[in-house]
């Protein structure tokens, strides 16, 4: 019980980090096109959502987008800007990943780049 309670609260703690970041910090993602900023910054915005189960193989104990984010080190904070941490992102079309070494982030985007959170995909790769 006490474990669901701190993935709770560590869920909702990086959470609001990343809200804060979005909102306040409006860093910038370097070496990104303003499409792919864009399309990041509509993942950070839906950070407190958690990853369907049946779209979730990563090894993390939370489904919570913002600790899969944080845990696997997606993005830093360094003087007041967002960098992106040894990732490689792109877009096929309406289907976009974001990778840092063997975990995949997955998710399809509509017309306006909003991304569709029942999409959501993470996935670690040996």
């Amino acid at each position: 019980m006490w474990k669901k309670l701190l993935i709770f609260v560590l869920g909702v703690s990086l959470g609001g980090l990343m809200v804060f970041l979005y909102f306040y910090n409006k860093g910038e993602f370097h070496g990104l096109s303003d499409e792919e900023s864009a399309i990041l910054t509509s993942l950070l915005a839906i950070a407190n959502e958690e990853v369907p189960q049946e779209n979730f193989s990563c090894e993390i104990s939370s489904r919570l987008l913002a600790s899969i984010i944080v845990t696997r080190g997606f993005l830093s904070v360094n003087s007041s800007k967002l960098f992106r941490s040894a990732a490689s992102f792109g877009c096929d079309g309406d289907a976009c990943t974001l990778n840092v070494a063997e975990t995949y982030i997955r998710f399809k985007i509509d017309a306006q780049k909003k991304i569709d959170p029942t999409t959501l995909t993470c996935i670690d790769i040996p």
